[in-house]
């Protein structure tokens, strides 16, 4: 095998990867496919890649267009997990109502009412 069929083999692995396949050994024919394109996909934007970074154009329309179509095949990545498992809301709420006592204990705000602005209601 050369080193150029190798490098194609890792390329293909790491995509199957990427789409959540379990190997690159027998796939069902869309499963196929998909790789395969996705593959081509990966190997055209990182000649595309290459040629910028060695100062040479590239038609950008072409490398947008791989981009877009590579980022349609693959899974739409979870969002990773916070360190501390918090929430943003949760955050947002903690520091709200830490805002909340801080204004209590500086006299802003009296006890028992809401920080909020007083709600009006319309009588007809």
């Amino acid at each position: 095998m050369s080193d150029g069929d190798s490098f194609y083999q890792k390329v293909r692995r790491e995509t199957a990867r990427l789409l959540g396949y379990e190997g690159t050994d027998n796939l069902p024919a869309d499963q196929a496919t998909r790789l395969d394109l996705a593959t081509a996909l990966r190997l055209g934007l990182d000649d595309m890649q290459a040629r910028l970074l060695r100062g040479e154009s590239v038609d950008v329309s072409k490398m947008l267009a791989a981009t877009q179509e590579l980022s349609r095949l693959l899974p739409t990545p979870a969002p990773a997990p916070r360190r501390d498992g918090t929430s943003a809301r949760e955050r947002l709420r903690a520091i709200v109502l830490a805002a909340i006592e801080a204004d209590r204990a500086n006299g802003e705000v009296p006890r028992g009412q809401s920080a909020a602005a007083p709600s009006r209601r319309v009588t007809g």
